[in-house]
């Protein structure tokens, strides 16, 4: 039998990198940036599965504890609510997290998220997009090559952005301003989709046809790349290729992250 999976979600912090947008009275993980739903709430959906998981650990601040509330509500899911008393890293927030699960459900496995993963979600998108809905819709859909291509150029200067954003440091003076034209191009991208192409492709491909792309499409979240590579083909069969090797040097690159994070947490436990 198969140990269940409690998600434990990490939305506490102050989210002031994004001001004016985000504030700390409304942290960037509650404001739906990218679409109808904020990435807290898309982090809930993604872990919502019974048969996998159990109901989900949110860690958050006191100040934040009625945002939690309402948008769980809003996605018509529940959550156990366990509040920071002051704000820490992400070590503490796990270990009592850890323990928490500990004593409701022994035999349960954690997995630890957070709710803002916005390059990973953003490179995810542009990947699986490129991969499979513009070639279906170069292939179907009468007129919309022009469309497609403009497109593709908007995944690429916003794949190029997430990665300058990826390595540069929250406290530079330019981050913010990234960001603004980050979430500029994106809600731009994303209007023009939903009003000029998403009717043609309706129009032009059966319904059935739409469900089956919409489940490949879906599926294809497992297999693509997490990280911007901007400079990578971004049409098939080039990006297919291509997307293997990105998928394993963002795996070793996670990997690796991971591995800095827990060594800079072990350093600060010894010196404390």
């Amino acid at each position: 039998m198969m140990r269940r999976i409690t998600p434990v979600i990490m939305c506490g912090g102050a989210g002031t990198r994004l001001w004016p947008s985000s504030r700390e009275s409304f942290p960037k993980q509650f404001i739906p940036f990218f679409g109808p739903r904020s990435s807290f709430q898309d982090t809930v959906l993604r872990v919502s599965d019974p048969s996998l998981f159990g109901e989900p650990v949110i860690i958050t601040g006191r100040d934040y504890s009625h945002l939690v509330a309402d948008q769980l509500e809003g996605v018509g899911r529940t959550g156990t609510i366990l509040l920071e008393p002051m704000r820490r890293d992400s070590g503490p927030a796990i270990a009592a997290a850890a323990s928490f699960v500990r004593k409701r459900d022994p035999g349960s496995r954690l997995l630890v998220m957070a709710a803002d993963h916005v390059i990973r979600e953003l490179s995810v998108h542009a990947a699986i997009e490129e991969q499979l809905f513009y070639p279906t819709v170069r292939s179907r859909v009468e007129d919309e090559k022009d469309d497609v291509l403009e497109a593709l150029e908007e995944h690429h200067i916003v794949k190029w952005t997430l990665a300058e954003l990826e390595d540069m440091d929250p406290k530079d003076e330019r981050f913010d301003a990234k960001m603004t034209v980050l979430m500029e191009s994106v809600r731009h991208h994303m209007k023009e989709e939903e009003r000029e192409m998403f009717p043609q492709v309706r129009k032009a491909v059966p319904r059935a046809e739409l469900q089956d792309l919409g489940e490949r499409m879906r599926a294809a979240k497992a297999g693509v790349p997490t990280r911007p590579h901007p400079r990578a083909p971004d049409e098939p069969p080039g990006n297919a290729v291509a997307g293997l090797g990105a998928v394993v040097y963002d795996l070793a690159r996670d990997a690796a992250s991971g591995a800095t994070r827990a060594a800079g947490q072990a350093v600060r436990r010894v010196k404390t």
